[in-house]
């Protein structure tokens, strides 16, 4: 993804301002990390630590496919 600014919304919400311009203002999609209200908000915690902060990020999905088994989520 790339250079990315990390904003603490909340205990359960950490907000990820990616790709940032010479001044600062972000010129691509933002990623939110947010947990619910009952998940403990320690789970956060590292990303949140760097608020304020720059930093790199990298952020990739690859399907599971057979090998998830039977591993479940809750629909939204």
């Amino acid at each position: 993804m790339g250079y990315s600014k990390v904003i603490k919304v909340s205990e359960h919400k950490v907000r990820l301002v990616h790709q940032l311009n010479p001044d600062g203002t972000p010129y691509a999609e933002d990623v939110t990390v947010e947990t619910a209200e009952g998940v403990d908000p320690g789970r956060l915690d590292y990303l949140g630590q760097y608020d304020g902060q720059l930093g790199y990020v990298s952020v990739s999905f690859s399907p599971a496919g057979e090998s998830a088994g039977d591993v479940k989520f809750p629909d939204e």
